[in-house]
C-alpha cells in the first residue's frame, strides 16, 4: 500500500503539476484566497498534527505499550521510496504522449482499467438471476394462474352451466312436474314437523 500510494501520488505530481500543459488554451491561474486560505490552514494543521506524539512514540513512552518496530518502519519507508522512484522514472519525461503503464503492463493494465471485470461479472449475475426468475414466473403464470386459475374457473363455470341447462328444458309439463314435486316435499316436511 505504501508503494502504490507513493507511486500514484508521484504520477499525479508529474502529470498534473510538473508536466506540460494539456490544452491549447489551458492556463492555470492562481487560486483565489477563498480557496487558498482553507488549504493553507489544513496544511499547517497536518504538519503540526503529524508531529504530535512522535517523540513519545519513538522514545517508547506512549500509552498503548507498543514499541516502534524498526523493521516495519524501514520496509514501509523503502516501499514508499520505491514507489516514488518508479513514478519519477516512468512519468518525469515531459514529452509523454501516452501512459507508459499501458505498454509495460499490457493485459494487467487492461484488467485494471476494466475494473477487474467486476461490472461485467455483476451484470452477468444479474442477468442470470433475472432470466431464472423470469422463467420461474412464466411457468407459474402459465401453469398456475392461467391453467388452474383462469381456465379452471372457466371449466367449472362451463360444467355448472351444462348441468343447470338440463333443468331448463322449455317444456311446461316438466316445470309443472318439478313444481308439484317441490310442493309435495314442502308439505311433507311441514307435516313431519308439526
Amino acid at each position: 500500500t505504501a508503494a502504490l500510494t507513493a507511486f500514484y501520488m508521484t504520477r499525479a505530481l508529474w502529470i498534473a503539476v510538473l508536466g506540460p500543459e494539456r490544452g491549447e488554451h489551458s492556463h492555470a491561474g492562481d487560486a483565489p484566497w477563498v480557496m487558498k486560505l482553507p488549504l493553507i490552514f489544513l496544511c499547517v494543521l497536518s504538519v503540526i498534527g503529524g508531529f504530535i506524539g512522535i517523540p513519545e512514540f519513538l522514545a517508547g513512552e506512549h500509552g498503548s505499550g507498543e514499541h516502534l518496530n524498526r523493521v516495519v518502519a524501514a520496509c514501509s519507508v523503502a516501499a514508499a521510496m520505491a514507489g516514488i522512484i518508479l513514478g519519477t522514472i516512468l512519468y518525469s519525461n515531459k514529452s509523454l504522449s501516452k501512459d507508459p503503464l499501458v505498454d509495460s503492463l499490457k493485459g494487467a493494465y487492461q484488467f485494471i482499467v476494466n475494473k477487474y471485470y467486476l461490472d461485467d461479472l455483476f451484470t452477468w449475475l444479474a442477468n442470470l438471476f433475472q432470466n431464472a426468475l423470469a422463467r420461474i414466473l412464466l411457468w407459474f403464470d402459465l401453469n398456475i394462474v392461467i391453467q388452474k386459475g383462469v381456465n379452471g374457473v372457466a371449466f367449472v363455470t362451463a360444467r355448472s352451466a351444462a348441468l343447470l341447462r338440463r333443468a331448463q328444458t322449455g317444456i311446461v309439463q316438466s316445470y309443472a312436474m318439478v313444481f308439484g314435486f317441490g310442493v309435495v316435499v314442502i308439505v311433507y316436511f311441514l307435516m313431519m314437523r308439526g
